[in-house]
């Protein structure tokens, strides 16, 4: 496929995507007004990714949180479902917007803001220690589901972008940083377990095959 018709695919596949999403967000809210929160969070998000594009196929990057948000309507037993809705789709607009965290909380209320910043490792211009960073997450309960969402999207989405040695490094730090932090998460908040453990299924799947692919190349 060529250079052009790949990124063709990747605008078709974006807006398809954005498309159904915001259906099922704008079908619940008419059951339920709250729901309208995370259709004002998906707005949000494609204003501040208007102009990035996605490493590998050129294309529109609000598929990326477009994607992890839908995993995250999967999971089941969320807390906050709504709240950890819009946190995925704005996890990474507090960084790529230049947003601050007062602006979020004027929008979407304190859970989500609250989220945003513990996802976002750079707030209101500070950047955080990877320590803190770790615990912050920890101490979400929407922000430690998002996470592993944002996570996953990334890991399944390598491809021929990203070096073989680039994409050991990331499902590495996935092992070393994200997993611990799910398990901590998921004692603080046991409700969320079935939702974790999907979290961690899933990254723990990615993270074998990218390492067993690589050794097959190595060999």
């Amino acid at each position: 496929m060529s250079e052009t018709n790949t990124l063709a695919a990747a605008k078709a596949h974006t807006k398809k995507y954005v498309s159904i999403l915001r259906s099922r967000l704008l079908g619940a809210g008419k059951v339920d007004p709250s729901w309208y929160l995370a259709v004002d969070a998906l707005e949000c998000s494609i204003e501040v990714h208007a102009d990035q594009i996605r490493k590998g196929t050129g294309g529109p990057y609000i598929i990326h949180p477009v994607e992890a948000t839908m995993y995250v309507m999967t999971l089941p037993d969320l807390i906050k479902p709504i709240e950890t809705i819009a946190v995925t789709l704005l996890h990474d607009a507090m960084e790529d917007g230049n947003l601050r965290y007062n602006e979020f909380v004027s929008r979407f209320g304190s859970e989500v803001a609250d989220g945003v910043e513990a996802i976002s490792k750079v707030v209101d211009g500070v950047k955080k220690t990877p320590a803190e960073y770790q615990a912050g997450l920890a101490r979400s309960r929407t922000a430690s589901i998002a996470k592993p969402a944002d996570r996953g999207n990334n890991q399944n989405t390598m491809g021929e972008a990203w070096t073989p040695e680039k994409q050991l490094s990331y499902v590495q730090e996935a092992e070393e940083e994200i997993l611990p932090m799910i398990k901590i998460a998921r004692r603080r908040f046991c409700q969320q377990e079935l939702a974790y453990e999907n979290a961690k299924l899933l990254l723990r799947t990615q993270i074998s095959m990218v390492r067993a692919m690589h050794k097959q190349y190595a060999a």
